[in-house]
């Protein structure tokens, strides 16, 4: 097979699919490779929250810039994404957290988000399932939701009726570039595909992808158990509820990759449309071990219990553990490559790809375009991350995902 196309994106989870989307729509023939299905990867396994985090203005800006266009896109998309609006109480379970929600309340309205404080009776009031325990919360409206695993094959679909060509099964096994270095074509394993621009956003296996054209893109897996709940006949809360905590595990800086003993864990959970409730999360460095670990699971289950007490009455349905995009500063990377013409590097979002993936393939498309980018793309370029100034045992674990045996799909 051989096949010409104006950009080949790599990668078909939630940020590949948008970047399709969102290229196709701007009217370019689009060639989607994807090594297994769409949404095979971390999007299987994410929980769907649309979540505006505050650890710095840059991520509230990201997000909701993505919020406002994840709105339109609930009604284009062909597929019925569950698309909800149930906004987003952050609680904080002990005295020690209230700085951290005072903190969320003030950064979002320092970026004309609206945000609101509860005391502990206020929120009980407007929640009266939250525990008693807790000392108070933040109210978010803005905060949404979505089945994680609809989106991507319906980003794609649109895609497609765009004119672009959906290739799953697929493996890439090198990017050649002109004498200049700019890209020109990728070879898979079903033939060669003619091209002046390459999205990576192969998540997981951006580093191997970055390899081919001789880049280190730092990132490495993160693991994150989930659990879901049997379907309840009635509403136990109506919000998305998380623990204060779950921002200090977000944020959190690079630690011992090889310690398998540490876990973070903090609870943010919601209750779904057929009245399933979905739990999340923890944070692990085990490399690309996705196996469930009965005590993760445990302390998970007990803090969502401790957040919700009722929850105690109700049966887990089933659990599972996915792999999350790191980077060292826990910040994606979107945008161009200065010494690769034609590169462009969408990845590292960790867990949150379903969130940002609408303004990640809108930036991606106003690169391609050579446009001026929607929001300044300055402290998400690859640059950022010169290679000898990494901890070592990150760009250990890079180089050992720069080059695994190439994949191969049963």
């Amino acid at each position: 097979m051989s096949d010409t196309a104006d950009v080949v994106v790599i990668g078909g989870g939630v940020v590949g699919s948008a970047c399709a989307y969102f290229l196709s729509k701007a009217g370019l023939h689009v060639h989607l490779i994807e090594r297994d299905y769409f949404a095979s990867g971390t999007s299987r396994a994410s929980h769907g929250g649309l979540a505006l985090m505050h650890n710095t203005p840059l991520e509230l800006r990201l997000g909701l810039a993505s919020l406002q266009l994840w709105e339109n896109l609930s009604k284009e998309l062909p597929f019925d994404i569950e698309y909800e609006v149930p906004g987003q109480l952050t609680v904080a379970m002990t005295e020690d957290e209230l700085p951290a929600v005072y903190h969320q309340v003030e950064a979002m309205q320092a970026e004309g988000i609206e945000c609101h404080f509860l005391d502990r009776q206020a929120l009980l009031d407007f929640e009266p399932n939250v525990s008693p325990e807790a000392f108070g919360a933040s109210f978010s409206p803005l905060e949404a939701a979505v089945q994680a695993i609809y989106v991507a094959p319906a980003m794609a679909e649109v895609a497609r009726r765009g004119g672009a060509t959906l290739d799953c099964g697929a493996i890439v096994l090198r990017i050649d570039r002109e004498q200049d270095g700019r890209v020109s074509g990728v070879m898979t394993s079903r033939g060669f595909i003619s091209t002046r621009f390459v999205v990576n956003a192969a998540g997981l296996y951006s580093p191997q992808i970055g390899a081919m054209v001789g880049l280190r893109i730092p990132v490495i897996p993160r693991k994150g158990h989930v659990i879901v709940t049997e379907a309840l006949p009635y509403r136990l809360y109506r919000h998305k509820i998380q623990e204060a905590g779950l921002h200090k595990t977000h944020g959190s800086a690079f630690g011992a990759v090889t310690d398998r003993r540490q876990f973070g864990c903090a609870v943010t959970s919601e209750q779904k449309r057929e009245g399933n409730i979905i739990m999340g999360a923890t944070r692990e460095f085990v490399g690309f071990d996705k196996t469930t670990r009965i005590d993760v699971v445990a302390t998970l289950a007990a803090r969502a219990k401790r957040l919700v007490p009722k929850l105690a009455n109700v049966r887990v349905l089933r659990v599972w553990a996915g792999l999350r995009p790191h980077t060292p500063d826990h910040l994606p990377i979107i945008g161009p490559v200065q010494e690769v013409g034609g590169f462009f590097v969408a990845t590292g979002h960790e867990g949150l790809g379903t969130t940002l993936a609408p303004i990640t393939g809108k930036l991606i498309t106003e690169c391609v375009l050579g446009q001026q980018t929607s929001l300044s793309l300055e402290p998400l370029l690859l640059s950022r991350f010169p290679s000898d100034n990494l901890p070592d045992q990150f760009m250990e674990v890079v180089n050992e995902m720069s080059s695994p045996p190439v994949p191969t799909v049963g």
